[in-house]
């Protein structure tokens, strides 16, 4: 049973792209959120990150992300400012959002000297309590399972997109459910 207190009506659905897996040693090169508020509607952020490093090719073939779209993108401090505004204190929804927020405490503590602990919804958490008979619950897997488009897998903007419908789904189908 998955408890009530996941299906919100307003929240911000997050997810970043890095050059790696571990915060204090690889960086954020894309954020990306949609912001559903009370009323309904959605409000988009979307931004590039300088890094301050080449982005490894594994990192380029994975996201499609090259060192020629960074190389004039806000450093990572400009875009946490105008990221921690835009999302305030709503709850954050993402899938395997763990992995996101982690990145964002360690960077926001950094650079902006802001300690971060939002309330966190995992669709990956969802899929896998909701939808038992998937073998595999990758975002794209989950998607495709829904028929939710998942063009641009691996891109911040699109990869919100495809868990906030997937949270739509889950929260349609199961917020009454016993």
């Amino acid at each position: 049973m998955i408890h009530q207190a996941l299906w919100k009506d307003h929240f911000i659905v997050i997810d970043i792209e890095t050059t790696g897996l571990k915060p204090d040693r690889d960086e954020i090169i894309e954020i990306a959120a949609m912001k559903m508020d009370c009323y309904g509607e959605i409000h988009t952020f979307q931004s590039l990150v300088r890094p301050t490093f080449n982005i490894p090719p594994f990192i380029t073939q994975l996201t499609g992300i090259d060192d020629s779209m960074v190389k004039d993108a806000p450093p990572i401090q400009e875009v946490l400012r105008l990221f921690y505004h835009f999302i305030e204190r709503e709850p954050v929804i993402g899938h395997n959002v763990q992995f996101d927020v982690r990145f964002l405490q360690y960077s926001l503590k950094k650079y902006l000297d802001i300690d971060w602990r939002p309330f966190t919804i995992d669709t990956l958490y969802l899929s896998r309590k909701l939808l038992p008979q998937l073998h595999h619950h990758q975002l794209h897997q989950v998607a495709d399972y829904l028929s939710i488009s998942s063009i641009h897998h691996h891109r911040a903007l699109a990869d919100v997109n495809m868990t906030l419908e997937i949270y739509l789904h889950f929260k349609n189908t199961y917020k009454n459910a016993p």
